[in-house]
């Protein structure tokens, strides 16, 4: 059940949980845990986030619109195109466990750290 609701907990976090959970019991090596998610086929695979609303339906349609509007409205005279990319220096456990099959989806709320930027400028006269 842990696992199931916290897919990127680690080893040793259940196994201590179940130390406090059963103190009477004999301690559990962390390799003894991991073999028994293996014997429930719940495998350790890569995290992939899913921006909360990076592709939503509205968020599309204000893409399509700012896309219209440069091409048919837009400035006509001088056009500055500007273009940023940018690396995220933020880092969280790529991996998490999940059964077989199963994708391990984190739903991430927008920017986690600072990002190292380059901006981009081309000016195009017509």
């Amino acid at each position: 059940m842990l696992v199931q609701a916290t897919p990127t907990i680690t080893i040793r976090e259940p196994n201590h949980t179940l130390g406090q959970t059963f103190p009477g019991k004999p301690h559990v090596c962390n390799m003894t845990v991991s073999r028994a998610l293996d014997g429930k086929l719940i495998t350790l695979k890569q995290v992939h986030n899913v921006p909360a609303n990076h592709n939503s339906e509205d968020v599309k349609a204000a893409r399509v619109a700012l896309a219209q509007y440069m091409c048919e409205d837009g400035i006509h005279q001088h056009r500055v195109y500007v273009d940023k990319t940018g690396y995220n220096l933020y880092t969280c456990r790529t991996y998490g466990r999940a059964p077989r099959g199963q994708c391990i989806n984190r739903i991430v709320a927008g920017q986690r750290g600072s990002n190292v930027t380059l901006v981009a400028a081309i000016y195009k006269f017509m």
